[in-house]
């Protein structure tokens, strides 16, 4: 059985440093092995907050883990847009219509649709307990 690749949102990284702190450190060395991929806006949002998990985020990126930047890729970007237009005001599931990438605190600034395309460019899985982004 082939291990699986994960792409973390900051609430998945958030959740896992207030639970399980220690677990950070499996997580580096899962990052190490590239087998789990740092996005850019999910790096500096971590990165604004002012405890442990950014200086632990930063002390990763020192030692190689480097953020995928989704403006630097052609492919990243374009299925970045892409899903940003199609999921920014809205996400539908079957009969099921929830607010979209946009409805969250950051708006457009958030980087939701950059995760999914980062993910899904790579076939990889997102880490994620947001609704909206498991839906898109």
């Amino acid at each position: 059985m082939t291990p699986e690749n994960y792409v973390p949102d900051a609430d998945a990284l958030i959740n896992i440093h207030r639970h399980f702190p220690g677990e950070l450190e499996l997580l580096f060395q899962v990052a190490q092995r590239g087998r789990l991929l740092l996005v850019g806006g999910v790096y500096r949002e971590i990165r604004r907050g002012t405890d442990r998990l950014g200086a632990t985020v930063e002390r990763w990126v020192q030692a190689g883990v480097m953020p995928v930047e989704v403006d630097r890729d052609e492919t990243l970007r374009n299925a970045s847009a892409r899903i940003e237009t199609a999921y920014g005001q809205a996400v539908r599931v079957g009969r099921h219509v929830y607010q979209g990438f946009w409805s969250s605190p950051a708006g457009r600034r958030a980087a939701d649709a950059q995760l999914v395309a980062v993910a899904g460019v790579n076939r990889w899985t997102v880490a994620s307990d947001d609704r909206v982004v498991r839906a898109a």
